[in-house]
């Protein structure tokens, strides 16, 4: 994606407009919204799928516990 030439925060040329420079900058203001809430959920997402690891060994581990504890139970003679 090309980047843009000019930004609300720097125009081509000046805004007299009272209505249009308002409404400008209403629209960045939500797109810095936006991209706030973006940043907070890839946060989240990082967060959320280290935990689904952590958990996913944990069942993991019990996995083995328990296959090592039947494999144990079947070889002692009855």
């Amino acid at each position: 994606m090309k980047l843009a030439d000019y930004t609300t925060a720097d125009p081509p040329c000046p805004i007299d407009d009272l209505l249009l420079r308002e409404y400008i900058y209403g629209l960045r203001r939500r797109i810095e919204v936006q991209n706030c809430l973006m940043e907070s959920l890839v946060k989240d997402n990082e967060r959320l799928t280290a935990e689904r690891n952590g958990l996913a060994d944990q069942i993991d581990a019990v996995l083995i516990d328990l296959h090592w504890y039947k494999t144990k139970r079947n070889m002692e003679p009855c």
